[in-house]
């Protein structure tokens, strides 16, 4: 006989995350950013029908080779969403420190980088009592692919890495409707769609 250890049930959670409807509003937000010109953002819905904005281009929207969403873009595409607005929290900062992990390939935090910020911004963030002087995901993830020297298009393996990192660093154990792990989620299906 085996001795072998039980194993917890595996669950795609990027599969989860996909399906819900701030995920439909990334990925038209994320689709939209490969566009020539301006910027088409879903913002949100009103009786079913979605809002559209209008949005200017940051430089370094649009992936290497035009195919896939790269983990950049998808950290964009977060700040372009309502949860752009929201202070950056230490769940905010783990799931952008993996994302960036996945991104380079490398375990050391680039100083300066994404995650350095984010990390820095939810520290502040976690002494400050008034929200309006707190640093918002907007803020920290608005030129995101600048930030990343190696930029990768997003796969179901790096949305998982990244919700993994959410959850473990939420004290409700959830993910943030439209945030980090969502986007990434959005990012990785559509990827997986295009192929």
């Amino acid at each position: 006989m085996s001795q072998q250890q039980p194993q917890r049930p595996q669950y795609d959670a990027s599969q989860d995350m996909a399906s819900d409807e701030a995920s439909a509003m990334q990925s038209a937000a994320i689709r939209n950013a490969n566009a020539a010109g301006g910027l088409h953002v879903i913002a949100g819905s009103v009786g079913g029908q979605a809002v559209e904005e209008d949005a200017n281009m940051s430089p370094g929207i649009g992936s290497k080779d035009g195919d896939t969403i790269t983990i950049g873009e998808a950290l964009e595409a977060t700040a372009l969403s309502e949860a752009g607005d929201k202070p950056v929290e230490i769940s905010d900062a783990a799931a952008i420190q993996a994302a960036e992990v996945r991104a380079t390939g490398s375990s050391q935090i680039i100083p300066g980088g994404v995650a350095a910020t984010a990390q820095s911004a939810a520290n502040m963030n976690s002494r400050t009592t008034d929200d309006a002087n707190k640093t918002t995901l907007g803020d920290v993830l608005a030129d995101a692919s600048l930030k990343l020297p190696d930029d990768q298009p997003v796969k179901a393996e790096d949305a998982d890495r990244v919700i993994g990192a959410e959850l473990r660093n939420d004290p409700g154990l959830t993910v943030h409707p439209g945030g980090v792990a969502t986007s990434m989620a959005a990012a990785a299906e559509l990827n997986k769609k295009m192929q």
